[in-house]
């Protein structure tokens, strides 16, 4: 790849291909070697091997949850860091404004997703959009011409997601209020 040689790499690919086939094959042949189940025994027997699909194991369940702490606050601490200072917007610059319908559809399209630390769910924004889009619009629209998100917006719940179970393998998720992501969506 770093040679840009396509015929190498897709050669690799190809043999990587068949020896995925080939094991996917083997590895869900029945005891009798003669009926073949496909790809879903397949997976069914990597889920169950590796327990990816277990949503009954918390991570602190393998990881004492201090450690855990202890980690993203080590990883997460910068002495050096100083905020940054916030740009002045010239006169004259047109700020784009967003409109009622426009937030009002944003609202009504919500997607099902996690809450964040306002603990506010996805479907109260979806069911009361048209009581909740003309003051959000007047939020978001302040926020823009201020060039400022509230800080209540920033907070976020920050989940660990393991890649292995140890520390350094662990994958920072952090989850923002919805309202946040729906303002981000919007800009």
């Amino acid at each position: 790849m770093a040679r840009r040689d396509e015929e190498t790499t897709l050669r690799l690919q190809n043999q990587i291909n068949t020896l995925i086939r080939a094991n996917q094959l083997n590895a869900v042949q029945c005891e009798n070697r003669t009926q073949k189940t496909g790809t879903k025994k397949w997976w069914e027997n990597v889920n169950n091997i590796t327990r990816r699909k277990d949503k009954n194991l918390p991570i602190s369940s393998l990881i004492d949850a201090n450690e855990i702490n202890a980690y993203f606050q080590n990883i997460n601490i910068n002495p050096n860091y100083s905020a940054p200072v916030p740009l002045q917007i010239p006169e004259g610059t047109r700020i784009p404004l967003l409109s009622t319908c426009e937030v009002y559809g944003f609202l009504r399209k919500q997607k099902h997703s996690s809450s964040g630390p306002d603990d506010l769910p996805h479907w109260f924004w979806k069911t009361y959009a048209a009581e909740l889009a003309l003051a959000i619009t007047e939020i978001f629209n302040v926020s823009l011409q201020l060039g400022l998100v509230p800080d209540f917006w920033k907070r976020a719940n920050v989940v660990p997601i393991p890649k292995e179970t140890v520390c350094p393998q662990l994958r920072p998720i952090s989850l923002t209020d919805v309202i946040m992501r729906l303002f981000e969506r919007c800009v």
